[in-house]
């Protein structure tokens, strides 16, 4: 391979590299989201059924 070729394949390879580094992150981010998201709609129907029950008492 000549050398302006190694050269973009290597850059091309970086690039890559870098982008399904930052996907990566992304996706993790959004992972942890969502868990976050799911945790608080459960305590948020435990709330509603404390209430709900305080309401009938």
């Amino acid at each position: 391979m000549p050398r302006d070729a190694a050269t973009r394949h290597a850059d091309a390879m970086r690039s890559l590299t870098a982008e399904v580094d930052r996907l990566r992150h992304n996706l993790d981010s959004v992972s942890r989201q969502s868990e976050n998201l799911q945790a608080a709609l459960e305590s948020n129907r435990r709330i509603g059924m404390a209430v709900g029950i305080l309401m009938v008492t």
